[in-house]
C-alpha cells in the first residue's frame, strides 16, 4: 500500500504572531518565524526581542525557512532541541554558516573528521533532511537573497536613471533658454567689462 504524504496545513499568521508575542511553548515545532530585517529564523519561544508584524514571515518547517534565505537564530537554535544536539551536528551547522555557498565534498567531511554517512544519518534523524539537503537549502536561500538584492538594486538604478533623464531634459531646456536670453541681453559685453576691456 502506498504511503500517503502529509501536507502541512496553512498557517494562521495572526495566531502565529500572537503565539510569538506570548512565547507560547505549545507552538514550538508547529511553525518557525523568519524576521525580514535580520535574515534570521526562530522558534516561537525565542527570548529575543519580538519583531514588528510586518517584518515576520511564517513557515511550517525549518527547511522552508532555509530555502527562503533565513539562517538559524543563535539564541533559540531552531534546528535543534535543547540539550539534544550532537557535537557532529553542531560542528556541521557551524561550518555551513561560515560558508553557506560551499558545495560539500567527501574531503570537506574528512577535514572535519566526520564521515559523510554519519552526517547524513544524524541530520535526517534530527531535522528530517540530510546534511547535503540542509547545505543545499542554505546555499539556494543565499542565492535567492542575492538575486532579490540585485533586482532591488536594478530597480533603484532604473528609477534613478529615469529621474536623471527627466531632470536632464529639463536642465538642458533651461540652459538653452538661458543661453538664448543671455545672448539677446548682450551678456558678452558684461564679460568684456569684467575682464577690463
Amino acid at each position: 500500500m502506498k504511503r500517503m504524504e502529509q501536507t502541512p496545513l496553512p498557517l494562521d499568521h495572526d495566531r502565529c504572531y500572537t503565539a510569538l508575542l506570548g512565547r507560547d511553548a505549545d507552538y514550538d515545532g508547529v511553525f518557525y518565524v523568519g524576521v525580514k530585517t535580520t535574515g534570521i529564523f526562530c522558534r516561537p519561544t525565542c527570548p529575543a526581542r519580538k519583531p514588528k508584524r510586518e517584518n515576520c514571515e511564517f513557515f511550517v518547517d525549518a527547511q522552508a525557512a532555509l530555502l527562503a534565505a533565513y539562517r538559524p537564530c543563535a539564541r533559540c537554535r531552531p534546528l535543534s532541541h535543547p540539550n539534544e544536539t550532537s557535537d557532529v551536528v553542531r560542528r556541521l551547522v557551524a561550518a555551513v554558516e561560515r560558508e553557506p555557498l560551499k558545495r560539500w565534498r567527501d574531503a570537506d567531511f574528512d577535514a572535519l573528521a566526520v564521515h559523510a554517512s554519519t552526517a547524513r544519518r544524524q541530520f535526517r534523524k534530527r531535522f528530517g533532511m540530510t546534511f547535503v539537503e540542509y547545505a543545499r537549502a542554505r546555499r539556494l536561500g543565499s542565492a535567492f537573497k542575492a538575486i532579490r538584492a540585485v533586482e532591488a538594486c536594478t530597480a533603484s538604478a532604473s528609477k534613478s536613471a529615469s529621474r536623471q533623464r527627466f531632470n536632464g531634459s529639463r536642465s538642458t531646456a533651461a540652459t538653452s533658454r538661458r543661453t538664448t536670453s543671455e545672448v539677446s541681453l548682450g551678456c558678452d559685453s558684461g564679460r568684456q567689462r569684467a575682464h577690463g576691456r
